[in-house]
């Protein structure tokens, strides 16, 4: 993950997004923990910045030096943020957008190289792009035609003698209503991001409820543990998501979740005191009652 992250520059939602991803489904911490420290914290510009200006040695040295500390940070904490109960799989799907982006049968390279960058480039960075041509284009043109820069001299020569600006002074009533209005718009751009859409709720219910079929079958009580809170925070989540949205959930979806709540409830205090049959018996229970949250939901 050191090795191909710099490489693949990764924004920094993206990465967050993937690290809680990994966190939560008891993957590697110390993978995400990497991409994130050198996938968004590194890339290719920076390093060229400093190659221009330091030269290659201390950049050489200033690079080993971090991916070092990154990498020993990560076996680190791998071990101690590892949940219990939880076995980790073999490997994981989640990087193949860096390392593994073709398929094994896949033979026409060079098209479905360029059908993914089609489909992983967004407006904005198509305009980007042409300008940023465009601005190499005529840097190159200028280069050719004026090598002594007679012209760009010509236009940053002042006509007229720069009268000094006076700073404008902000009354504390003006710098107290921004903030207000930017904390205001900024918590509420923060609660659409805490809860996600309900088609995204749903799918990841749907990953959990499969944790907890094979925990409870088998009486694995670390692993039912850790994933029954995490469940319970999706269920509410899902009540805040479809409100926020302009959608609530109606009445007869309400109760079905409420049902599934209690279900898990009763599911929970049959883990803590360790009984089998009635951990069996509710888990049933609970899994009958998430199968019809979700034909209520599709309804």
């Amino acid at each position: 993950m050191a090795a191909v992250s710099t490489l693949a520059y990764v924004t920094p939602m993206t990465a967050i997004v993937q690290v809680s991803s990994m966190f939560q489904h008891g993957n590697s911490i110390a993978a995400p923990f990497t991409l994130l420290a050198l996938g968004t914290g590194v890339n290719l510009g920076m390093l060229v910045w400093m190659w221009n200006h330091y030269r290659w040695r201390p950049t050489l040295v200033w690079l080993g030096c971090l991916v070092l500390i990154v990498i020993a940070m990560s076996y680190g904490i791998d071990r101690p943020l590892q949940p219990k109960g939880i076995e980790p799989a073999d490997h994981t799907h989640a990087f193949d957008i860096y390392c593994n982006p073709f398929l094994s049968n896949d033979t026409d390279l060079a098209s479905t190289s360029w059908r993914i960058l089609k489909e992983s480039l967004h407006p904005e960075e198509i305009v980007a792009l042409w300008i940023t041509a465009i601005c190499l284009l005529a840097g190159a043109c200028s280069q050719f035609l004026d090598p002594n820069q007679r012209w760009m001299e010509w236009l940053v020569t002042a006509p007229l003698p720069i009268v000094p600006s006076k700073d404008i002074v902000l009354p504390n009533s003006v710098i107290g209503a921004v903030s207000i209005v930017g904390l205001v718009i900024a918590s509420i751009g923060a609660c659409f991001l805490y809860y996600p859409p309900l088609s995204e709720i749903r799918k990841e219910m749907h990953s959990i409820e499969a944790e907890l079929l094979g925990g409870y079958h088998q009486g694995e009580w670390e692993k039912l543990a850790y994933w029954m809170p995490i469940q319970e925070d999706w269920g509410h989540k899902m009540t805040v998501s479809s409100y926020l949205r302009g959608k609530p959930l109606d009445r007869f979806q309400q109760l079905k979740l409420r049902v599934y709540m209690n279900k898990l409830e009763l599911l929970e205090h049959a883990v803590e005191d360790r009984d089998r049959e009635e951990t069996a018996d509710f888990g049933r229970q609970a899994s009958t009652a998430f199968r019809r949250l979700k034909e209520a939901l599709v309804d």
